[in-house]
């Protein structure tokens, strides 16, 4: 059983797929224009039972969208979580995952920003919240 969570932009949107047992097994950055076509794509070959969306910039419009494409009919559920502080703790599990090296390294994290784009990150982040707040993960 999986879940999709979706980090709703306005100019790129991060999803990410994780098990029940809060284990990542893909992830994703996209362009706001293909955030439906991708998010259909992880839904036809993970069947997720929940669809998590945050709860800020471009939430409720992302949300109509997937209700007028018929998307939620892939899962069981859509769930809005708490967006607040996601970014930053987003960043840290980036630099946890992806250590910076050479000079970056002596300089403190949170001075630093990824040199990708890690709205991935965030989604991982909001299903990781959803996760723990409903199940207990």
């Amino acid at each position: 059983m999986h879940v999709i969570a979706v980090d709703p932009g306005t100019a790129k949107c991060g999803i990410a797929v994780l098990t029940m047992n809060a284990e990542v097994v893909e992830r994703k950055v996209v362009d706001r224009p293909e955030a439906l076509t991708a998010l259909e794509r992880f839904a036809r070959m993970y069947r997720p039972t929940v669809l998590v969306l945050g709860d800020r910039t471009g939430s409720k419009s992302f949300r109509r969208e997937i209700e007028r494409s018929g998307l939620d009919r892939w899962v069981e559920s859509v769930h809005v979580v708490d967006e607040h502080m996601s970014s930053l703790e987003a960043r840290e599990r980036y630099f946890r995952d992806h250590p910076p090296t050479g000079i970056r390294r002596f300089l403190p994290r949170t001075m630093q920003t990824p040199p990708v784009l890690f709205d991935d990150y965030v989604a991982v982040v909001l299903a990781e919240r959803f996760l723990k707040e409903r199940i207990g993960h």
